[in-house]
């Protein structure tokens, strides 16, 4: 039987290791010289990219944004008995989630939104409504008096548009057409999915809802995220219990006119009887008969009139929805690009990418010269 022959490790050479090594430091030290003798490159790069960073920055627009946190918070009926009544709020007052995505939803809708527009709102001296004053913020005028119109629809050039009343029912498809742009500027448009300066969020846990507006104007950033809030705040409030409250000031109206007839008929009555006093009459007695008839069905009407006042004072005490702001933006908060960091930024890149640059040209041309 042959036996196999022992194999010999290969011959390992630290000399060649050393000598690689070597290779490497000159290597590093042969680029390194290569980007010392250019160095006026990378410091011209670096400057020019330094440079386009500040100017970027420079050109972009300052914001503001403000905004305020708030909760909604709706009670129950304390009494079975009344449940029913919930019935006048169920077709909006809905509960959890669903409730809360239609806040989110009607904070972004056109109701809302269009009532906030036409608010008046003085900036810089001039009193005008908040639309107005967001057409001459983002330029809108001078873009529509360039904008070009298809033939037959020359009707609906906006060029020189402002609005000048606020009755969006008799609006014309003019008005329209400029109130949809100035619209989707402030809640955006879910068809073209562009964003617009409105943000809403919902924390279901801690069942807070975050509204912010972010515009180039500290003091319209302001006044729109108010506008918004205070308008979501009254419609909740009519949609909710609107009714309710006008049928209690009704039915309190008409409870207090029927309680003066009482009074009435009770001072009647005791002056008849005061004057049957020691006479025999029976035309006395059917007088007095007769207004104790009136005052009987005077209290009649007073009790049921007061009773239904009651049930309503009952809904509307008990299912107010109660608005309550946690947090505000008092002064909206600046947001400005930092020149000095872009400036940073443009640096270091424009040195790596000059001294990457810079490496590779000298590869290639020991690789041509080898």
């Amino acid at each position: 039987m042959q036996q196999t022959p022992l194999t010999t490790p290969p011959y390992h050479s630290y000399e060649e290791e050393e000598m690689t090594l070597k290779d490497i430091i000159l290597q590093v030290k042969i680029y390194t010289g290569e980007v010392i003798r250019n160095i006026v490159w990378v410091i011209l790069l670096g400057a020019f990219l330094a440079g386009l960073g500040y100017l970027y920055t420079a050109r972009q627009k300052v914001t503001y944004t403000a905004g305020l946190t708030f909760m909604v918070g709706q009670t129950k009926l304390a009494n079975k008995e009344n449940a029913e009544l919930s019935a006048l709020l169920a077709a909006f007052n809905n509960r959890g989630q669903n409730g809360s995505n239609k806040i989110v939803e009607l904070m972004r809708s056109g109701r809302i939104i269009h009532e906030v527009l036409f608010e008046k709102v003085t900036t810089n001296g001039k009193m005008d409504f908040l639309a107005n004053h967001l057409i001459d913020l983002y330029g809108f005028a001078p873009r529509w008096n360039i904008e070009p119109i298809r033939k037959g629809y020359e009707n609906l050039n906006l060029k020189d548009f402002r609005f000048r009343n606020d009755n969006i029912e008799q609006f014309s498809e003019k008005e329209y057409r400029a109130l949809n742009q100035v619209r989707e500027t402030i809640s955006g448009n879910k068809i073209s999915g562009a964003e617009g300066n409105m943000r809403v969020t919902y924390d279901k846990f801690s069942n807070l809802f975050r509204l912010e507006i972010e515009t180039e104007s500290e003091l319209i950033s302001l006044k729109l995220s108010e506008a918004i809030y205070e308008e979501l705040k009254a419609f909740y409030l009519e949609e909710t219990i609107g009714r309710p409250t006008r049928n209690l000031i009704k039915i309190k109206a008409e409870t207090d006119s029927l309680l003066q007839i009482v009074y009435r008929k009770e001072t009647q009555l005791a002056q008849a009887t005061a004057r049957r006093q020691g006479l025999i009459s029976s035309t006395a007695g059917l007088a007095i008969g007769r207004l104790n008839r009136e005052l009987q069905n005077a209290n009649r009407l007073y009790t049921a009139s007061f009773e239904q006042q009651q049930k309503l004072e009952f809904v509307v005490n008990n299912q107010t929805p109660d608005f309550q702001i946690i947090d505000k933006t008092f002064i909206p908060i600046k947001d400005a690009p930092s020149k000095l960091n872009a400036v940073l930024i443009g640096g270091v890149i424009g040195t790596f990418l000059s001294i990457g640059l810079i490496i590779v040209r000298k590869i290639v041309q020991d690789a041509l010269a080898a």
